[in-house]
C-alpha cells in the first residue's frame, strides 16, 4: 500500500503538469495539492467516524470501491498519448542529479522540511509551554493554522506563475528567517507568538508550492527527480523531528526554534548564492 500510494502521488503530478501550459503550472499544482490535503483531511475524519460503525475489513473495501472508481474515471477521461511511449533510461534520468539547479531544488527541499520537522511537528506542545492559558482554545488555532496552510498554497500558486518559482522561493526563504526570528523574539507575548506561527504554517505551504513546481520546471517533468523530491521532504521531516526530539530530551521544548532558525539561514543563503552562482532567477 505505501509502494501504491506514494507512486501514485509522484504520477498524479506529472499527469497534471503535462496537461498544463507553463504559464498556468503554479496554480494548477497548487490546486492539485489543495485537493490532495482535503482529501486527506476528509479521508481521516470519516474513517475515524464509520471505525465506530464499521469494522475495519468493511472500511477497507470501501477504500477499494473508491480507488476502482477512480481508476474507471482516469481510464475513460484521461487523454490517450498520440506518440509511442518513449524508452526509459535510468542512467539518463540520473544524469539530470548533475545539474546544478536540480541538486539545489533537492537540498531546498531537504532543508525547509528540516526545519518545518523541528518545528511544526512539536507545535501545539510549544505554545501550551509558552502559555498553558491557550489550553481551551487550541483546537481553534489548530484550525487556523489549517486554514492559513491552504491560503499559502494558493498564493504560492498565483505567485510562482507571475514571477517564477526561483524568485517566489527566494522571497519565501526571507520571509521564513523573519519569522522564526520574529516567534523567537517575541515568545513571550502569547497571542504574538500564536500570530507568528499561523504566518509561519502558511508560509512553510508557500515554499512547498515552489519545491513542488521547481523540480517540475528544471527536469522537465522528470517523474524520477520527483520521486527524489519527495524522498528529499520526508527524509528532511524524520531528521528535524528526530534532532528537536534529542534538544527536547537535553534541554526545552522552546530550544527547537534554534534548529528552525539555522535550517532558515541556511535556506535563504543557498537563495542568495544560487542567483549569483547559477543565473537561477528567470
Amino acid at each position: 500500500m505505501g509502494i501504491s500510494a506514494n507512486s501514485y502521488g509522484t504520477l498524479a503530478t506529472a499527469v497534471v503538469l503535462s496537461l498544463t501550459d507553463n504559464e498556468r503550472q503554479g496554480r494548477t499544482m497548487a490546486l492539485y495539492i489543495t485537493g490532495a490535503a482535503l482529501a486527506n483531511i476528509i479521508g481521516t475524519s470519516l474513517t475515524r467516524a464509520l471505525s465506530s460503525v464499521l469494522d475495519w475489513r468493511s472500511i477497507f473495501w470501501i477504500l477499494n470501491m473508491v480507488m476502482t472508481s477512480s481508476l474507471i474515471y482516469f481510464k475513460i477521461n484521461l487523454p490517450q498519448s498520440q506518440d509511442s511511449p518513449a524508452k526509459v533510461s535510468i542512467k539518463n534520468q540520473l544524469g539530470l542529479l548533475k545539474s546544478r539547479k536540480t541538486l539545489l531544488v533537492l537540498a531546498s527541499t531537504l532543508i525547509i522540511f528540516m526545519g518545518n520537522g523541528a518545528f511544526f511537528n512539536y507545535i501545539t506542545p510549544y505554545l501550551l509551554t509558552l502559555s498553558p492559558s491557550l489550553e481551551p482554545a487550541m483546537s481553534f488555532i489548530l484550525f487556523l493554522q489549517g486554514a492559513a496552510s491552504f491560503i499559502g498554497n494558493l498564493i504560492g500558486g498565483h505567485i510562482s506563475d507571475r514571477i517564477g518559482f526561483a524568485r517566489s522561493l527566494l522571497v519565501g526563504s526571507a520571509f521564513q528567517l523573519a519569522l522564526i526570528v520574529f516567534i523567537i523574539a517575541f515568545r513571550n507575548i502569547a497571542w504574538v507568538s500564536v500570530m507568528l506561527t499561523i504566518l509561519w504554517s502558511m508560509n512553510i505551504w508557500f515554499l512547498g508550492l515552489q519545491i513542488n513546481t521547481g523540480i517540475v520546471q528544471v527536469t522537465n517533468n522528470n517523474s524520477l527527480m520527483m520521486s527524489f523530491k519527495n524522498s528529499a521532504l520526508q527524509l528532511g521531516g524524520a531528521m528535524g523531528s528526530s534532532m528537536a526530539a534529542m534538544v527536547i530530551s537535553l534541554s526545552d521544548i522552546r530550544v527547537t526554534t534554534y534548529i528552525t532558525l539555522l535550517t532558515s539561514i541556511v535556506l535563504l543563503a543557498m537563495q542568495l548564492v544560487s542567483v549569483k552562482k547559477l543565473s537561477y532567477l528567470r
